[in-house]
């Protein structure tokens, strides 16, 4: 019977041809003889092949030298270096907007605080002394019948802004906040003088004072002024940055607003100002305390570090309000 060639067909590979149609195998059993490779439209027999790749990468790639090795490690060092620095430095740029942001919503507190106390004295001026409610508070702040109260002459206080926040709480500074007669105010007790209210009551009871309620020692609560022989001083450096600190319930601190008994006392007793207060300056042209000032000009200052720099952060605002006893 004589030997007859079968023929083989494959579909061919992409790099063989079009690999669309069935080819014929017999053109291809040859592209490899000896062990030596034929490329063939970028193909390559697969026994010869994979000896001929194994010796390339042999002879051509030795592997990393230990000075490449370090160099790349030293590379790698630096980039991740440098993308951990920018990313601190984005964080410390947000956390100090945040600050700047939260200290000048304590100043407008503040400010507005004493523009209120200011504004209802005024409107209250016709009434009967006992229905003034904010009558008292604003005279111990501006003082009366020759006293002084917490006002300055302007060049009694210290220059502004500082370079160091802990020199305006230092008593071996000539210029801190106790010489000038730094202040703050509670804005969450800031009510009127009525003595039947709510809050003034259970402020009172909480401490065990029932007896001798009155709006004279509210304002001590009230107008915080900066005493340097007082055992628990609330006038601090900032350790974040300026903010007033009340306590909680559970008698811890806590500089956010509480949800829960807002007539408690524990909620509305200022515990400490960070970073923060206030200098009254009476009128320049009246620097003697026997004549009445035109105007007082209120200096609220604040100081604290950002994160990430020695230098510290000063932001202060005036506001000028104008001595009622004058305009009228």
């Amino acid at each position: 019977m004589a030997d007859a060639s079968v023929a083989q067909l494959f579909r061919a590979l992409p790099c063989q041809g079009r690999g669309r149609e069935l080819e014929s195998l017999r053109s291809h059993h040859f592209l490899c003889k000896n062990n030596k490779i034929t490329i063939d439209s970028s193909c390559l027999c697969y026994n010869g092949g994979m000896k001929f790749l194994k010796n390339f990468f042999k002879a051509n790639y030795r592997g990393d030298t230990i000075v490449e090795v370090t160099f790349a490690i030293a590379m790698f060092c630096v980039v991740a270096v440098i993308s951990i620095s920018i990313m601190n430095d984005g964080l410390n740029s947000a956390q100090s907007s945040l600050e700047i942001t939260m200290a000048r919503n304590e100043i407008d507190a503040q400010a507005e605080a004493l523009r209120f106390v200011h504004d209802s004295y005024i409107s209250q001026m016709k009434l009967s002394p006992d229905q003034q409610q904010y009558k008292l508070l604003w005279e111990k702040i501006v003082g009366t019948n020759g006293v002084s109260g917490l006002v300055n002459t302007p060049d009694q206080i210290a220059e502004y802004p500082i370079l160091d926040c802990n020199s305006a709480y230092e008593l071996s500074n000539s210029d801190n906040l106790y010489n000038d007669k730094g202040f703050i105010l509670n804005t969450r007790l800031l009510v009127p003088a009525n003595v039947d209210s709510t809050i003034i009551k259970k402020f009172f009871a909480a401490s065990g004072d029932t007896t001798s309620i009155s709006y004279q020692k509210l304002t001590d609560y009230i107008l915080i002024d900066a005493d340097k022989n007082i055992v628990d001083n609330p006038f601090v450096p900032a350790t974040v940055y300026p903010r007033i600190i009340y306590t909680t319930g559970n008698n811890q601190e806590a500089a956010a607003l509480i949800e829960g008994d807002t007539y408690s006392r524990d909620y509305r007793k200022l515990s400490r100002a960070e970073g923060i207060w206030i200098l009254a300056v009476r009128d320049a042209s009246t620097s003697q305390a026997a004549v009445l000032p035109t105007y007082y000009d209120f200096y609220i200052r604040t100081c604290w570090y950002p994160p990430g720099k020695e230098q510290p952060n000063t932001i202060a605002t005036i506001i000028r309000l104008y001595n009622p006893g004058i305009s009228n």
